[in-house]
């Protein structure tokens, strides 16, 4: 699957793909990578970054209440 898209239930049980919402960019972006990639993960990238980098992507990861389904399989995709 191309970057910038996801996969998503359509209720019927069939996928469909869509684009990535124009808010999951840049911080925000990463800020879904990081939670998608576990605490321990997250605490291991958190180690490279400079503090003021931590506290934007912590503010940024502690906004993000709710996700719709596939968007982080597909901020993960463009990795891949």
């Amino acid at each position: 699957m191309p970057a910038e898209l996801y996969k998503v239930g359509d209720g019927t049980g069939q996928a469909v793909i869509k684009p990535l919402p124009p808010s999951i960019k840049g911080r925000r972006k990463a800020a879904v990578l990081l939670v998608s990639l576990g605490t321990e993960r997250a605490a291991q990238v958190f180690t490279r970054l400079r503090e003021e980098e931590i506290e934007a992507l912590s503010l940024e990861m502690a906004k993000l209440q709710w996700l719709e389904p596939g968007i982080a399989d597909g901020v993960l995709g463009e990795l891949a």
